[in-house]
């Protein structure tokens, strides 16, 4: 009986999801480990960058970001990830400008594209194609490209392994050799497991957030992972999701817990924990446990597990893009259409 069950609940899945969403992040190790392997070669100057600024929207900047989040420790030049038209005002020629798009074409990235090319920024660009590479190519900037069928969300690992390639490639980031291959084979562990059963820490998460409004708490390691699920929720489940991070939530947020009444009704807080954060700050999760516990508020939390950082990074994102697609199937709905970013498009481009 429970063999049948779990046979038709993996057909109801197929159904929800005929684009193969939930297969794309079962092969997050692979597209972690493809993009890795990618090769590209960058002029001695721009090993002299005094910053690096990463000019991206949605998937592309999780990439960004999440890999600023890792490296974040070791890192000596100052790091921005840019997330809007143009650029900061710091950028000149001694700034290290990747843009990175996934598609080539967002426009928000364009715009940061010409920007850096005016005032003379040291320009990369990474991209499957599109306008972006066209640009790159005709002004001789470095064009990273890579090979992908995905969304950009679904292919996120890919960015993120092309990312900290371009940054060991650069000298701006150790060799990650033993550390990606230890990394990778703990996650396609956890991944192999996750596909066999039903019972895992992804679908009890899933069963949490449905029919509430996550809040999810990153911290450290995990800051841009909290943004990253946020996302994921919303994308793949269609559902309205909110992202905090810690100690920044304590001196703020914290306070919010009171109101409105019916709030353990409407909100489920999931905390992103690994053995990476700081000490103080595990001391702050504990008590936001208590402080929820004590009033009644659901919680939840996701670990990381594995041999090194970026396992536990690798794998807290695993499990969170897993849950939101097994939330997309409680919801009934196709996690792969975007129709709403699609009609913003459409009327970005009617408006001029």
């Amino acid at each position: 009986m429970a063999e049948t069950n779990t046979h038709a609940r993996m057909a109801e899945t197929t159904k929800l999801d005929p684009d193969g969403m939930r297969d794309c992040v079962l092969d997050s190790p692979s597209l972690f480990e493809q993009g890795y392997g990618s090769k590209a070669s960058f002029p001695a100057k721009y090993r002299k960058a005094k910053q690096v600024v990463f000019c991206c929207m949605g998937g592309s900047a999780t990439g960004a970001g999440l890999l600023g989040d890792y490296l974040a420790p070791d890192l000596k030049i100052p790091y921005w990830v840019h997330r809007d038209y143009d650029v900061p005002g710091f950028v000149g020629k001694d700034t290290l400008v990747i843009c990175v798009s996934h598609s080539g074409t967002t426009e928000e990235t364009l715009s940061g594209y010409d920007e850096a090319k005016r005032r003379g920024a040291m320009l990369a660009a990474v991209t499957t194609g599109g306008e972006l590479a066209k640009r790159a190519k005709a002004d001789g900037a470095v064009l990273v490209k890579y090979e992908s069928g995905l969304q950009p969300r679904a292919a996120v690992p890919q960015v993120l392994g092309v990312l900290l390639r371009t940054m060991v490639t650069l000298g701006l980031a150790d060799d990650h050799e033993d550390t990606v291959r230890e990394a990778v084979a703990h996650l396609r562990q956890v991944a192999e497991t996750v596909s066999d059963t039903h019972n895992h820490a992804a679908a009890d998460l899933a069963a949490r957030m449905h029919g509430k409004i996550p809040v999810i708490y990153g911290s450290g390691l995990t800051a841009e992972t909290a943004r990253r699920l946020k996302g994921q929720v919303s994308e793949n489940a269609k559902q309205t999701a909110a992202w905090e991070v810690v100690p920044e939530e304590n001196h703020n947020a914290l306070v919010g817990l009171e109101f409105p009444e019916e709030l353990r009704d409407r909100v489920v807080f999931v905390t992103l924990r690994t053995g990476y954060e700081h000490p103080r700050d595990g001391l702050r999760f504990e008590f936001l446990d208590s402080a929820l516990a004590s009033r009644g508020l659901p919680g939840a939390t996701l670990r990381g597990t594995g041999p090194n950082r970026l396992a536990h990074l690798l794998t807290v994102v695993f499990l969170g893009d897993l849950a939101s697609i097994l939330l997309a199937g409680k919801n009934g709905v196709d996690p792969t259409p975007v129709d709403i970013i699609d009609e913003l498009k459409s009327y970005l481009t009617e408006a001029g």
